[in-house]
């Protein structure tokens, strides 16, 4: 549940980045990155383990 939780709100976060800036000079990483940040400082994780949580629990 922790997993869904978090990867919803990474996919909220990304598609609002991407909607806000559709033109911003930006990498896939460098937005993930700080999608990552984001997540993990809403959801009152650390980056690392957030991205753990992820890779352990792969969307079905």
């Amino acid at each position: 549940m922790e997993a869904e939780k978090a990867r919803t709100l990474v996919w909220q976060l990304m598609h609002e980045a991407v909607r806000e800036n559709p033109s911003r000079p930006t990498t896939l990483a460098d937005l993930s990155a700080t999608v990552t940040r984001s997540a993990a400082r809403i959801l009152g994780m650390d980056e690392d383990d957030l991205v753990q949580l992820l890779r352990d629990h792969p969307a079905h």
